[in-house]
């Protein structure tokens, strides 16, 4: 085997590790091809850069210009059908698609080997189907998975052997339970993963507890746990000192019943979240009470987004608190839900602090968004 064969074998087998793709860029740099060494070294950078960073947009303008005069090249020895695809950390990186059973097998399984991971939603696919899948090798490919089915499908899925290489998973309403978070946390399919997306799992405060003790409480950047009975007594269990620091997303939706407003107390007091820039809190039976608490929030000085659609009950002295509030400076969007009768006067609050207010591209109809997102 060659060096070069013998660096992208390393490449496929390890394909989230930085170190092997830089070294392989430092191979082709010294063997003639130091456009492409420097378009794996850029992108590999990028990976690694918030978009607020001011190097943020330098990095992106020589990715384009580096794109423009060598995608050929780059895209050298792909098949037709991925020559269209988008390209990260140096490598051919195929977007999220819809996928059933039949069009799997029959297209997409012999296309697997020409990138280091794929990303598919899988519909329509049965239990034994997924069952096969999962116990393929050929699911080593799998980077991204959604798939919306029930607990015992999630249970194969975290036995298989082959799960190791997912970094994003998003596995909605299987009402699994607490037991599904503690089989997940334990597995290998845990081992890489940086998104996690559970919405509809019923984990509950047990469920909550365990991820929070887990390795995955040190190394997600994304976490949605919408719809998932999870109380204050479980926000304080999930968060603590310590934990979570590189989580930049997070979505408590549709928790906290009957008392939302006690479970972002608990969120207040118990999480320190620096690196957390958009939350997610709709749906949650949330009054102004709530609103004071966030607005008097230390533990997430970074944040850019606030979401609290759907929370009827934050009247305008609660969006006036957040708006006005010190420790929430750096938001750049905020989403209400305002009565009819206080609309008019919070479009003003919303005005005034981010110089723009309009409908929820999401819910024209109902909800206020002050500000745009990024």
């Amino acid at each position: 085997m060659s060096d070069e064969k013998a660096l992208l074998a390393a490449i496929w087998e390890h394909p989230h590790d930085d170190t092997v793709r830089l070294i392989y860029a430092d191979w082709l740099q010294e063997n003639g091809q130091p456009a492409r060494a420097e378009f794996i070294r850029l992108q590999c950078t990028i990976a690694r850069t918030d978009k607020s960073d001011p190097q943020w947009p330098v990095l992106k303008k020589r990715e384009a210009g580096l794109w423009e005069a060598h995608r050929k090249m780059f895209r050298r020895g792909l098949p037709d059908r991925m020559r269209a695809y988008p390209f990260a950390r140096g490598f051919v990186a195929p977007p999220l698609r819809p996928m059933n059973s039949h069009k799997f097998h029959k297209v997409f399984r012999d296309l697997l080997p020409h990138a280091p991971t794929w990303a598919f939603w899988f519909s329509n696919l049965t239990e034994k189907e997924l069952e096969s899948l999962f116990g393929d090798e050929c699911f080593r490919r799998i980077g991204v998975l959604q798939l919306f089915h029930n607990s015992r499908v999630f249970t194969n899925l975290v036995a298989s052997p082959h799960a190791g290489n997912l970094t994003e998973l998003h596995w909605g309403y299987s009402f699994a339970g607490p037991d599904a978070m503690s089989a997940l946390c334990s597995s290998a399919a845990s081992r890489q993963l940086v998104h996690l997306r559970f919405d509809g799992g019923n984990i509950g405060d047990a469920g909550a507890e365990v991820l929070g003790e887990s390795t995955l409480a040190g190394q997600l950047i994304e976490l949605s746990l919408s719809s998932n009975d999870i109380t204050a007594d479980g926000i304080d269990r999930l968060f603590g000192p310590g934990r979570f620091e590189k989580l930049q997303r997070l979505d408590l939706s549709a928790n906290g019943f009957p008392d939302g407003d006690e479970l972002i107390t608990a969120l207040v007091r118990s999480a320190r979240l620096p690196a957390l820039r958009e939350l997610g809190l709709v749906g949650m039976w949330l009054t102004t009470k709530a609103a004071e608490a966030l607005a008097a929030w230390t533990g997430a000085p970074g944040l850019l987004q606030l979401d609290l659609a759907g929370n009827i009950e934050i009247r305008a002295a609660g969006v006036r608190v957040l708006t006005e509030s010190v420790c929430l400076q750096t938001l750049t969007t905020l989403d209400v839900f305002p009565s009819n009768a206080e609309r008019a006067g919070i479009a003003e609050l919303l005005t005034q602090r981010f110089g723009s207010v309009g409908p929820d591209p999401n819910d024209q109809q109902f909800t206020l968004r002050g500000g745009s997102a990024r």
